[in-house]
């Protein structure tokens, strides 16, 4: 399976060069858990986007951490052109933190630029509570919550999803962690799988069963076997 993943774009200080880099946690954490996997680390060329997605048969992609949305308009545009090239041909998009905040901008939604001032808690380097609130994501955990790893000063709320995306997965203050798309094969979370923490478990069994099956949330035979 080839993976098309985001990258972020930093400015060498030293050398006064814009860089696109990916945390060496992605390329330990894919390997280990799926070894089958061929990751492919994607440049902040949006003109390139198309071709070199079709030209690499790319099954699935993630846009990953790093960079406010709005904060960097080359890689915004990057990822606005991968997420368009997969939903036309119907190819998985996992978000993680930062990716979980650009699905939600680029399916209408908004983000909120400080979580702290509208829950009244930090969701930067700590873990907390979540909870699962569909019954097929929850079998999926073994439990109906869960703690999760947290690096992230901004955020989303109820208010601020899509209307066209459904949460699974809450924090205090109705923040959301986790959403789907009910159709396309659009899935995010808020933590980081790739980085340790106590969802481990859960996280592997939840980006197992979506990049093997695509939007396994709309299979009737998997809800029905999944169900309590």
């Amino acid at each position: 399976m080839r993976i098309a993943i985001s990258t972020r774009r930093i400015t060498d200080l030293v050398h006064g060069e814009a860089r696109d880099a990916l945390s060496e946690d992605w390329y330990r954490y894919l390997y280990t858990t799926w070894p089958e996997i061929v990751l492919l680390p994607l440049l902040n060329l949006p003109g390139e986007v198309e071709r070199w997605a079709s030209n690499l048969e790319i099954d699935a992609a993630i846009l990953s951490n790093g960079n406010d949305w709005g904060d960097c308009a080359v890689r915004d545009e990057t990822e606005r052109k991968l997420v368009e090239w997969c939903r036309q041909r119907s190819r998985p998009v996992l978000g993680v933190c930062r990716g979980f905040q650009a699905l939600n901008v680029l399916a209408g939604g908004a983000v909120e630029t400080d979580i702290r001032s509208v829950c009244g808690q930090s969701h930067g380097g700590t873990r907390h509570k979540v909870s699962l609130t569909s019954p097929l994501f929850s079998a999926l955990a073994g439990d109906d919550q869960i703690e999760v790893n947290s690096y992230h000063d901004q955020g989303v709320t109820r208010r601020g999803l899509a209307a066209s995306l459904v949460p699974f997965a809450l924090s205090d203050g109705d923040v959301v962690e986790g959403f789907y798309h009910p159709t396309a094969a659009f899935l995010a979370i808020q933590w980081h799988p790739e980085r340790p923490g106590p969802s481990a478990g859960f996280d592997t069994a939840l980006i197992s069963a979506f990049l093997t099956r695509g939007a396994f949330w709309t299979q009737p035979e998997l809800e029905t076997r999944c169900s309590p």
